[in-house]
């Protein structure tokens, strides 16, 4: 069927109350706003909005769900449907250009002239039908068919036409080819052929008739399906960058975050999904490194070993700390600073008893040590038996070997009393204890062995490195260090805190490990890492999430957007206008249709099947059947016809649109009765638009023809303008067809034809004769005399019976015409009788030894035009 938009259809003939205009009117009032918009833009342009015009609905129907403040709304004004639509007539003047379409000869044209009816007759294969095709594709009917080149040709040429059409008193030039969309302008021409017959009984039809509020509505529905697709459009470049989340975290909280993520998602949330301390860090690394240890047993024997190497170094560094404490250094400054008080004492005492030594230096240490090894020396070897100093008689200096004279004697005294007085003895015991102090402190470590050992430890290195300095910085102190204020004291507590960790993270890694023995603890702690991995990757794709949330939160607009867009308003409204404007509207022409055809005995009935968005359509079903069947099953071909017919006439008349109608072979199948009618009701259409008929039925030239004398008498009866039937013959030569010519002459008008042979075929043949073309002059005689005499035996049911009995009509049309068979006289008789004989050597067989003698032109002349004073003299009889 042929889709009707908004301005196609006028308003019915019946005006709708204006209380359900008003109502109508409020239920349009009470949609959002944009749709307001469309639909007053709609009314005023009286046609679809355009692509721009759709975008711009689009960013409007958009900054109302988002409710910005720039966006301009307008509305439908007061009784816009109180006004009925006015209808627009359009004739289709002519197809010119033709090329491509079937075997149609190239840049054939038909031309269908100003008359409303127009008849294209020609025989089977003379490329009716491909016209008809060309039409279908060119104005866009839904039952169109493969429109095929030249299928014989060796070149392929794309299908084009050039339409000439008039509307509203407008000629207008269209070009049209294959590759392009329907003519917008042609959207209005229908077409009948057995394709579209055949559909209305084998398919389900959408019925192209819709009232203009149906019709407005199905505008609307049609718009907000464009718009929710802009929409969706928009919505759907709106691509995720969310990165892929790894297989093994499909099970973990922040998978369930990652699914719950929506345009509501606060950044607050995404803090604390992300949250993860350094301990949960370390616990990742411990759990992953835990995962792939195979060797358990091995493991725990490992790591027994290494608890007991971290506790002996912590004993170790605990002696260190211990010896490095600041206690040891204050009574390394207190002992010094004894052993020098008590020095000095005794210094300045010896000063004293040696000041009359003969060399300086005497009491000083080197002195000390040299006078130590004398005594030695004396009470070892020399003198083992006597106190030292020995200053009895013989006795000589342990030193030099000489002998000692008194004075020496009293020096040798002097100098071991002051060695083994009380001062010396006193500031001796102080330097021994200061020397013990100072070699209590714990040993130098190197650089390298602390580097392992912390390494074992597993201590942060910036942290040792700076402890190992700090402690560098003691020792360097040690030796000479005599106030607390020179030292830098070393802060262990970080230290101490990361060899506990180390220890518990040990002690806990063993238990792990011990628990990971059991098969199922094996399985939590896998969960327990793939959480924490999963967290990391969280923090890893922080951005991702964000950007994802933004992505939402546009897509929740667009839904928004797409949400006031939704059509069960439109289509509830228009389901509800169906039944009464549609459905029983339809319904009431079909059985119109269907009587006027004379198929009011068929058992058939249009039955509505909605089908969703305010659409319905009709199935053609059998009436007072037992059970289900198939129309076509049952219907005979004939009948078929005109119950498609009556279907195809009752969609396309309820609009009085006065539409262009195009039949293809509309009486085939027919029987004499239906053709009649069939014949009957394109005549009567023709009053009000454009009928084209394509046939190769004689028969249907014939009814046409009285049809339309028929109507040319009612309409001069009622002082009304007669219709006028106008013909175009198509021919085939050879391969190509659709070559337009003139009708042959038996198949014209009685009258017209024998004028065509005095006014054109005649002159051709005085030509002929003129110029002794023998054989060209014989081949045009013949077929001149043969058309002559057919025109004759013509004049008995034409002329002489007025038509009261014709070919091709089984009816008697004995009103206003049975009187006129008085005028008849035995003349007339005589004469049709003479014509008959004379000529019809022409039309019939003759034997071979009578020889046709063919008429000169003066002969024919004088024939010809005895017969057309003979028809104008017997019309005029009374």
């Amino acid at each position: 069927m042929i889709k009707i938009d908004i301005d196609s259809c006028p308003e019915n003939s019946s005006t709708l109350p204006l209380n359900n205009l008003s109502s109508f009117e409020t239920w349009l009032s009470e949609r959002p706003k944009w749709l307001q918009t469309a639909a007053a833009d709609l009314l005023h342009k009286q046609t679809k909005p355009d692509d721009a015009a759709l975008i711009a609905l689009t960013d409007l129907c958009f900054k109302e769900a988002i409710k910005t403040h720039d966006a301009v709304f307008a509305s439908i004004p007061t009784g816009s449907f109180n006004q009925p639509t006015v209808s627009t007539l359009m004739h289709i003047d002519k197809l010119d250009k033709v090329v491509g379409v079937n075997a149609i000869s190239s840049d054939s044209k038909l031309v269908f002239g100003t008359s409303n009816l127009h008849v294209v007759y020609g025989n089977n294969g003379s490329g009716k039908s491909g016209y008809a095709r060309l039409l279908k594709h060119a104005c866009g009917s839904s039952m169109k068919q493969d429109l095929l080149p030249n299928v014989f040709s060796t070149t392929t040429i794309n299908p084009s036409v050039e339409i000439s059409i008039t509307s509203a008193g407008v000629q207008k030039n269209l070009s049209w080819s294959l590759s392009m969309a329907p003519l917008n302008e042609l959207r209005h021409v229908h077409i009948f052929d057995s394709h579209t017959a055949a559909s209305y009984i084998n398919a389900k039809n959408e019925a192209c008739y819709e009232p203009r509020r149906m019709r407005f509505i199905s505008t609307l529905i049609a718009i907000c399906d464009r718009v929710a697709e802009l929409l969706g459009n928009k919505k759907n470049i709106l691509i995720s960058a969310m990165p892929q989340m790894p297989t093994e975290f499909v099970a973990t909280s922040v998978k369930e975050f990652i699914n719950s993520l929506n345009h509501k998602t606060l950044s607050t949330a995404i803090d604390k999904a992300c949250a993860m301390t350094t301990e949960e860090s370390a616990e990742r690394v411990r759990l992953e490194l835990l995962m792939k240890q195979s060797d358990v047993a091995g493991k725990l024997k490992q790591l027994a070993q290494t608890k007991q190497r971290v506790t002996q170094l912590k004993t170790e560094f605990e002696t260190l700390k211990n010896g490095l404490a600041n206690e040891k250094f204050e009574q390394l400054i207190s002992l010094r600073k004894d052993a020098k008080d008590k020095r000095k004492v005794a210094t300045e005492d010896a000063d004293k008893i040696f000041a009359n030594a003969s060399l300086t230096g005497v009491g000083q240490d080197s002195w000390k040590l040299m006078w130590e090894e004398a005594r030695k020396y004396s009470n070892d070897l020399a003198y083992p038996e006597h106190h030292f100093p020995m200053i009895g008689n013989d006795s000589r200096c342990v030193l030099c070997q000489q002998e000692l004279n008194e004075d020496a004697k009293l020096r040798l005294t002097g100098f071991e009393s002051y060695v083994k007085g009380n001062l010396e003895a006193s500031a001796k015991k102080a330097e021994n204890l200061l020397k013990a102090a100072i070699d209590a402190f714990p040993s130098l470590i190197k650089k390298e062995d602390w580097n392992s050992k912390i390494e074992i430890l597993n201590v942060d290195p910036s942290i040792a490195g700076a402890i190992f300095q700090a402690i560098n910085a003691q020792y360097e102190l040690i030796a000479g260090i005599s106030e607390m204020g020179q030292l830098t004291a070393i802060d262990w507590s970080e230290f101490d805190q990361k060899v506990g960790i180390h220890e518990q993270q040990l002690i806990k890694e063993e238990a792990t490990f011990i628990e990971l023995q059991q098969a199922d603890k094996r399985t939590v702690y896998e969960k327990q890492l793939n959480e924490l991995k999963a967290r990391e990757w969280l923090i890893q794709n922080r951005v991702a999430v964000e950007q994802e949330i933004v992505r939402k939160q546009e897509i929740k607009r667009f839904e928004s957007a797409e949400a006031l867009c939704k059509t069960n308003a439109l289509t509830s409204k228009k389901n509800e206008l169906t039944k009464e404007e549609l459905s029983l509207g339809y319904q009431k022409r079909f059985y119109d249709e269907l009587k006027y055809l004379g198929g009011e005995r068929i058992p058939v009935s249009p039955t509505s099947v909605p089908e969703g968005k305010g659409k319905i359509k009709f199935e053609l079903k059998l009436i007072g059947t037992n059970k289900p069947v198939s129309t076509n099953l049952i219907l005979s071909e004939g009948e078929t016809r005109i119950v498609s017919l009556a279907a195809f006439l009752a969609d396309i008349t309820g609009s009085g649109q006065p539409t262009p109608f195009v039949f293809d072979d509309p009486i085939s199948s027919l029987d004499q009765d239906f053709e009649e009618k069939v014949v009957e009701r394109l005549a009567e259409l023709s009053k009000t638009r454009q009928v084209i008929v394509f046939t190769h039925r004689l028969s249907l030239l014939v009814l046409l023809d009285d049809a339309v004398q028929r109507i040319a008498k009612s309409a001069e009866a009622q002082d009304n303008p007669p219709i006028q039937m106008s013909l175009t013959g198509l021919h085939r030569m050879g391969k190509n067809v659709g070559i337009v010519g003139e009708i042959k002459l038996r198949e014209k008008k009685l009258k017209s034809a024998i004028q065509h042979i005095h006014d054109h075929i005649l002159p051709k043949l005085r030509k002929a004769y003129d110029n002794n073309e023998v054989e060209n002059y014989e081949i045009q005689a013949k077929a001149a005399c043969t058309d002559f005499r057919i025109l004759t035996e013509r004049c008995v049911e034409t002329i002489l019976l007025n038509d009261v009995v014709s070919r091709f009509r089984r009816s008697l049309q004995t009103m206003g015409k049975l009187g006129s068979l008085a005028k008849i006289q035995k003349s007339d008789c005589d004469l049709i009788d003479q014509m008959m004989t004379r000529y019809s050597c022409f039309e019939h067989s003759q034997p071979i030894e009578i020889p046709i003698t063919i008429p000169s032109p003066e002969e024919l002349t004088k024939d010809v035009k005895g017969m057309i004073d003979w028809i104008t003299e017997f019309e005029k009889r009374t």
